[in-house]
């Protein structure tokens, strides 16, 4: 009789065996794609039996999106405060709140590139990698919503959350081209720099909602 399949617990996530499997799918998916990238290059990489890669993940597309996870929290980690520390974020501060990611682009590139492929290769558009992108995105966008409610304290409600949702999604479709660039044109501009001009964007964009708002200009210094 055939040994029944052994599912993840939370001990098995902490693993060395699986910690060295993560560490590797992340490299390669990262660096050569989804499809490009197979279960045995994994295996050879993190040098363990192609068995256990099914012992920790159960498949390719576990895999996949357990690497996206992972590189997310790193980018967490590397950004700051957890969700309910985020201060909240006014015109003239949002340049020196914006650095910390430059710098994350390009220590830790993994996550955007993760992300990219996700929504650029059909193959890895699986339903579960997908669901994990999504996931991942709503964190960074409950994060700015956090910073933002706290911004527009005191005011409707309903239009706080209708302008940190656009103010939001702004912030993440820069991202978004952000990385773009930085992959078709290497070179032409260094991520800190991009950032800035792009922390110029946000910043003209919550003047004008704070002026929308009722909410004084900040003092130029």
């Amino acid at each position: 009789m055939p040994e029944p399949r052994r599912t993840s617990t939370d001990t098995d996530k902490t693993t060395p065996t699986r910690k060295r499997i993560l560490k590797a799918a992340r490299e390669l998916f990262a660096d050569r794609g989804y499809t490009a990238t197979s279960v045995s290059q994994i295996a050879r990489r993190a040098d363990v039996l192609p068995g256990s890669m099914y012992w920790a993940f159960e498949s390719k597309e576990r895999m996949f999106a357990a690497a996206l996870e992972d590189a997310a929290e790193e980018w967490r980690v590397r950004l700051g405060p957890r969700t309910g520390e985020i201060p909240a974020l006014r015109p003239g501060d949002v340049h020196r709140r914006l650095a910390p990611y430059a710098d994350a682009f390009t220590a830790a590139p993994d996550f955007m590139r993760l992300l990219m492929i996700v929504a650029t290769e059909p193959a890895a558009g699986t339903p579960q990698n997908l669901a994990a992108a999504a996931a991942v995105r709503e964190r960074w966008r409950e994060a700015f919503d956090e910073a933002l409610g706290k911004t527009f304290a005191g005011h409707d409600p309903d239009t706080v959350q209708k302008v940190a949702r656009r103010l939001g999604r702004l912030m993440l479709q820069l991202l978004d081209g952000l990385h773009v660039a930085l992959q078709l044109e290497p070179g032409v501009a260094s991520p800190r720099e991009l950032f800035m001009e792009a922390a110029d964007v946000f910043e003209r964009e919550l003047a004008f909602a704070m002026a929308r708002m009722g909410e004084p200009a900040p003092a130029r210094g």
